[in-house]
């Protein structure tokens, strides 16, 4: 999956100390934050604008994908952060089945998202698109709020329904 924006920054989460002593040794502008003070995420933290314009400027030097892969080898949780368009190729995603396509009435064929979470006694399913804007409009009136069909006539000549 190479889609994400050209100007994407990987995500990046440094909670332990090995975390961070893995990221300063990849980030060269982080060589004067080494000292074990620096170890505390606390401090780190308080001093996180300073932290983050070197991994920043560090990470914009490399492909985003390829920059979240070195740091994910070295022990630090990176990705890239991406556009909802961007997922529909996520190999995670891809995986699990979660995008599902069905053919809309208006759209024609799309991708849906799927269910978050998997349950083998209840597996959920998508199973249609969803309705176009307004098509069930003439059975809610009628069924529903007992408009008789001749209203609802009126109301959708006057142009009160989608």
């Amino acid at each position: 999956m190479r889609s994400a924006s050209s100007r994407a920054l990987p995500a990046i989460a440094v909670e332990t100390a090995a975390q961070w002593r893995a990221l300063r040794a990849r980030v060269p502008g982080l060589v004067g934050f080494a000292g074990a003070e620096w170890d505390d995420l606390a401090a780190r933290i308080g001093a996180k604008a300073r932290l983050e314009t070197p991994v920043a400027e560090w990470c914009r030097e490399q492909e985003a994908f390829a920059c979240a892969e070195r740091l994910r080898e070295v022990g630090v949780p990176a990705y890239v952060a991406l556009r909802a368009t961007d997922l529909h190729a996520d190999p995670q995603l891809r995986e699990r089945g979660f995008f599902v396509e069905h053919d809309h009435p208006r759209v024609g064929k799309a991708l849906y998202d799927g269910p978050v979470t998997l349950f083998s006694a209840t597996p959920a399913r998508i199973t249609r698109a969803g309705p176009a804007v307004g098509q069930d409009s003439f059975e809610v009136m009628t069924q529903i709020l007992g408009y008789d069909e001749e209203a609802v006539a009126e109301l959708a000549a006057a142009g009160v329904l989608s």
